[in-house]
């Protein structure tokens, strides 16, 4: 396989290479790789650095390469920027998600991305972690050890809202860190509920919380 490059960047790489030669009536013609002048690279006329330049055309360089050794590395490299890709995705989700932006909901059903609850660190009010197959929401800053488990402190952790449950039962919330953000679905007596504002700690349904929560009837 051949590599082709012009001014060090990777401009082609061929298993068989269209060769050409510049003939006596200014055409180019084909011919074999010890004859040529240039290379037909993407519909465009090269020069071979080695050979005779042919006028009005750039020059590239052809180095000879192992086909296999070659495009593995080319697979590596292509697998190594979708995984920074992916990274970057997924940074981005969880920085919505502990911001609220993104939903409890949402976030639990890419529960994946985010990190597992472990003892002596210091978390911050909003950070979401995995215990114990369920996702929780810190809702009081604190260094976490060994008896603090999100399950067991219900004054550090609150769970998040469960993917498999898509209308969880309303519950009332005690203060700002276990309010509802907008967007989050409830359901309560009967019905379905969507909250409309933030730090929503009003019970859906009662009189005056029309523009706090949203009946959805579909």
């Amino acid at each position: 396989m051949y590599v082709f490059k012009k001014d060090g960047q990777e401009v082609a790489a061929q298993e068989w290479p269209v060769w050409v030669q510049l003939q006596e009536n200014g055409c180019y013609g084909l011919c074999n790789a010890a004859d040529a002048q240039g290379v037909v690279l993407g519909g465009v006329v090269y020069s071979l650095s080695n050979r005779t330049p042919m006028e009005g055309t750039e020059e590239v360089v052809a180095e000879i390469v192992e086909s296999v050794p070659y495009l593995r590395e080319k697979m590596d490299t292509i697998e190594s920027q979708l995984s920074l890709q992916t990274s970057a995705t997924e940074v981005v989700f969880v920085t919505l998600a502990e911001a609220g932006t993104i939903d409890a909901v949402t976030a639990g059903e890419h529960r994946t991305m985010f990190a597992d609850w472990t003892a002596n660190v210091a978390y911050t009010v909003g950070q979401l972690r995995n215990y114990g197959e369920k996702l929780y929401r810190c809702v009081q800053a604190h260094t976490s050890q060994t008896g603090w488990e999100p399950d067991k402190a219900a004054s550090l952790w609150a769970a998040a809202a469960d993917p498999a449950e898509a209308w969880p039962a309303w519950s009332q919330p005690t203060g700002a860190h276990d309010a509802y953000s907008a967007g989050d679905r409830v359901s309560h007596n009967g019905k379905h509920w969507t909250s409309a504002v933030d730090n929503n700690v009003w019970e859906p349904g009662v009189t005056g919380t029309e523009s706090l929560w949203a009946e959805v009837t579909e």
